[in-house]
């Protein structure tokens, strides 16, 4: 099993935060010793003097005894991480946070990497989320948020990943939208659901149902029924197979 994994998604706003506490409190259910680590947090508040990151406050909500460790970085506008260190006259350092992240791969515990944003959101003018993940060399679990054009930002995010070697643990279809009352939003739902299951057959896709309020407890129960996708993938063989299935070589027979 790997001691860690990057929660990452294909958007802002489609629920990175709830899956990361939902699988966090499966493992700690399982016995497995785990933990959630935001390394930059935007959109923090200030309180007595102390930026307070959410996404850290709604680990320690879902996992109350555990103690959480704070962004290595914390901004207070709610925007790309980029623009929220340029806006505080700061500067996101890429080696710092890898230092930042590699401590909490040593020893037993599974740590979950939570990003901010999707891939390719900027980290700093240089380096997206992307080249963090590369340099980190660790798997992740997509999160997509189900509603209308997500098949095109999936798509793009999944095989983007493969592409740069990237192995993906598990894709996790989050229902972000109450469908109860539209039967049009329901249908396009489900048709999402449907199509990026037949599309990628080979990937681990679990689907949360929409909950009007986060919940941990449900999302574990939700991701302890498929405990398989915390796996060891090599993301050559996993690139190797994208290759075969949708690369078109000139100079080899159909």
């Amino acid at each position: 099993m790997n001691k860690g994994f990057v929660v990452a998604g294909t958007d802002t706003d489609i629920g990175k935060t709830a899956v990361t506490c939902g699988i966090l409190k499966m493992l700690i259910k399982k016995g497995f010793s785990a933990r959630a680590v935001k390394s930059v947090q935007t959109g923090c508040m200030e309180v007595s003097g102390n930026l307070f990151a959410p996404d850290v406050e709604e680990y320690k909500k879902a996992v109350p005894e555990l103690d959480f460790p704070l962004p290595l970085y914390s901004f207070e506008l709610p925007a790309s991480p980029h623009l929220a260190a340029d806006m505080e006259g700061n500067k996101i350092d890429i080696d710092a946070l890898l230092k930042y992240c590699h401590k909490f791969l040593i020893g037993d515990k599974i740590t979950l990497f939570e990003g901010a944003g999707g891939i390719f959101t900027p980290l700093t003018h240089e380096y997206t989320y992307l080249d963090l993940i590369k340099r980190l060399n660790l798997p992740v679990i997509l999160v997509a948020g189900n509603s209308l054009g997500m098949i095109n930002h999936t798509s793009m995010s999944v095989e983007c990943l493969e592409m740069h070697g990237v192995s993906i643990s598990a894709l996790i279809i989050n229902n972000i939208k109450d469908t109860c009352e539209n039967t049009e939003e329901k249908l396009i739902q489900e048709s999402n659901f449907s199509y990026l299951k037949e599309k990628y057959n080979y990937l681990k896709i679990i689907e949360v149902p929409y909950l009007s309020e986060p919940d941990a407890d449900k999302i574990a129960d939700i991701f302890a029924e498929d405990f398989d996708f915390i796996r060891s993938e090599k993301p050559e063989e996993l690139f190797e197979e994208y290759d075969n299935k949708s690369l078109w070589h000139p100079y080899t027979s159909a």
